[in-house]
C-alpha cells in the first residue's frame, strides 16, 4: 500500500465522519422534570401533637450568613397548620404528619424544613430508605438513596433528642429530632448549622 492509497482511505473515512454528523440525529435522552421518591415501609410510633399556637424560632448560621426564621404552628378543625411568620399556611397535617401529598419524606410546602412526616417515626435503633427516581425516556430511574440513621441520642436542655444521620449521594446531613414533639431541634450540614431557640 503506498502513500496515495493512504490518503484516499483516510480522505473517505473523515467524508463519512462529516457525513454521518451531518446525517445522523442523536437524540439526548428525555428527563422529567419531576423527582418521585419510592419509600421503604414506614411504622410511626407517635401522632403529631400541638394542641394551641407555638412560635418556633431558628438560627440559620453558616460561614457568610446568620439569619432567624420565624414559623407559627397552630391547629385548627382537625388540622395542624405550619407556616413563616407573615406566609400563609399552606398544608393541613393530620395526626400522622402528612399532608395531601401523602409522602413520608416531605411536605407540600417545601419551606416546613424543622417538620418532616418521618419524624413520628423516629426511635432509639431507627432506619430508614428511600430512594429518589426520575423518569428517563419513559422508565423510571431510581439511582439516588436517601438512607436515615438514628446514631445516637443527646440531651437538650432536658428534652431527649434523637440524633439521626441523613445519607444522599456524597452529602450527609445531621438532624437531632426532640422526642417530644418529634420538630428538629438542631440540625448540622456542608458549613452551615440551624438551631432552635425556645
Amino acid at each position: 500500500m503506498d502513500f496515495k492509497e493512504v490518503k484516499i482511505g483516510l480522505l473517505i473515512f473523515f467524508v463519512l465522519i462529516i457525513a454521518g454528523m451531518l446525517f445522523i440525529k442523536i437524540e439526548p435522552p428525555v428527563i422529567g422534570e419531576e423527582m418521585t421518591y419510592v419509600e421503604d415501609p414506614l411504622y410511626k410510633n407517635k401522632e403529631l401533637n400541638f394542641d394551641s399556637k407555638q412560635t418556633l424560632v431558628y438560627i440559620y448560621a453558616s460561614q457568610n450568613l446568620t439569619t432567624n426564621m420565624t414559623y407559627k404552628v397552630y391547629t385548627k378543625q382537625g388540622c395542624t397548620y405550619m407556616s413563616r411568620e407573615d406566609y400563609p399556611a399552606l398544608s393541613c397535617i393530620g395526626r400522622n404528619g402528612t399532608d395531601e401529598a401523602g409522602s413520608n419524606l416531605t411536605l407540600s410546602d417545601d419551606s416546613i424544613f424543622f417538620f418532616k412526616p418521618w419524624m413520628l417515626a423516629v426511635d432509639d435503633y431507627w432506619k430508614w430508605n428511600v430512594k429518589a427516581c426520575f423518569d428517563i425516556d419513559g422508565e423510571k430511574q431510581c439511582e439516588l438513596n436517601i438512607n436515615f440513621k438514628t446514631i445516637r441520642t443527646d440531651f437538650i436542655e432536658g428534652k431527649k433528642n434523637y440524633v439521626v444521620k441523613i445519607e444522599y449521594g456524597s452529602s450527609t446531613v445531621y438532624q437531632w429530632i426532640e422526642e417530644e414533639r418529634r420538630i428538629l431541634t438542631k440540625e448540622m450540614g456542608p458549613d452551615y448549622v440551624i438551631t432552635l431557640q425556645d
